[in-house]
Formats: C-alpha cells, structure tokens, sequence
C-alpha cells in the first residue's frame, strides 16, 4: 500500500498536478507520516525512479535531500518526501560532487 501510495505522489508530481506547496505538504502528512522513516529508505522504489535525462541509476543523499545522478550531472531534490524528477527543477553537479 505504501509503495502504491509513493509511486502515485511520484506521479502526480512528474506530471505537475503537485504544483502547490500547500498541496505536496498536505498530501506528504496525510500519506507519510506514519512511515516517513520507511521513505527514502526504501530500495524498491529506489530502484524503480531513474534519472529522466539519462535514464541512469540514482544515489540517495540523505544529508542534501537529492537524488543523485552521475550520468547526466544532476541531482534532483526531494521536498516533503517527495522526489522532483524535473530537469528545470535540478541541480548541476560540481567536480567535487562526482569524485564524492
């Protein structure tokens, strides 16, 4: 149920139905709470999300709250659990950033 849940936020958020701030935080309680320690801890749904530029793998940074992929140089936020997989919204990874 919980993956269901994530791959539907996921979703939502990909498609941009997840627009408003007071929305994705609303639906992040409301789905969330009871397993936010379970979140971006998950393996499966980790390696399900790839990278939509590459199509590459992702890296969880749990301290910088990104998905990171090296193939395109990018690492994609997470905000209120949720991972934004949209080029526009990522950052572009330093030198430093890929030796890491």
């Amino acid at each position: 149920v919980l993956n269901q849940k994530l791959f539907v936020a996921a979703i939502l958020e990909i498609t941009g139905f997840l627009r408003s701030d007071f929305f994705k935080a609303r639906l992040s309680k409301i789905i969330f709470s009871k397993y936010r320690h379970h979140i971006m801890l998950d393996k499966k749904l980790l390696s399900i999300l790839v990278c939509p530029v590459s199509k590459g793998p992702l890296e969880y940074d749990e301290a910088k709250q990104e998905l990171i992929c090296k193939a395109s140089g990018l690492a994609y936020p997470v905000r209120d659990d949720i991972p934004v997989m949209l080029e526009s919204e990522a950052r572009k990874l330093t030198d430093s950033d890929l030796e890491a």
